[in-house]
Formats: structure tokens, sequence, C-alpha cells
């Protein structure tokens, strides 16, 4: 499997994951054997599998959402909930696509914004 399909692979998993709950343990915390090898931890849990969340303010300082980063170096995937975007970088490879919210990130960002 090449970078650009496995990308793909990775960032449409993420989508399924964050649609119900029963995608989720079997996709958080995955834990890197290989490029192509995954072992999954059904135990973690979405808070657990978020490495930082960069909130989004307007000018008038009203929360819109935030960038959440799941993993980073190879691949990048964050998910813009603003945007309802799912963002994949390996390289010179990159794929987006949109997400629906099935699990409660959106309120998890809204809920733990510092202010």
């Amino acid at each position: 499997m090449n970078i650009d399909q496995e990308l793909l692979d990775r960032v449409n998993h993420l989508a399924d994951a964050l649609q119900n709950y029963e995608s989720l343990g079997a996709y958080f915390s995955p834990v890197m054997n290989d490029r192509a090898s995954l072992e999954y931890d059904t135990k973690a849990t979405l808070e657990e599998a978020i490495l930082e969340i960069d909130y989004i303010y307007n000018a008038n300082g009203e929360l819109l959402g935030g960038l959440v980063l799941f993993c980073y170096g190879g691949p990048t995937i964050s998910v813009n909930t603003r945007r309802r975007i799912i963002k994949g970088t390996w390289g010179t490879a990159k794929y987006h696509r949109p997400y629906k919210d099935g699990v409660g990130l959106d309120e998890l960002v809204m809920d733990s914004a510092p202010y």
C-alpha cells in the first residue's frame, strides 16, 4: 500500500469512527507497529485520543469550534469542528473529507474551551 492510499484509509477510518460509538472504540488509540499495521486499543476514549485542541474564536470572542489534532508526524490528521472537515497530510500526500459527528466531538470541544 502506498502512502496516498494509507492516508486515505486513515482519514476515512477516523470519519467512520466519529459517526458512531461502535466504530469509536475500534479506532482510538492506534499504536504504530509500522506504516501498514495498526493495533487498536478498544478501551481508549475520545478524550484520550486527542493530542491538542486549538480553539477558533471570532472577532467578538465567540467560540466557533476547534482544530483537533489526533495524530502527527506520519501521518498528521486533524479535525476542524467549525467546518466539519477531517484533514490528513503525509509527506506530499494530502486528503480531506467531511465528517458527521455522532460521538460528541463538537460538544467536547465547546465544553472544554478555556473561556
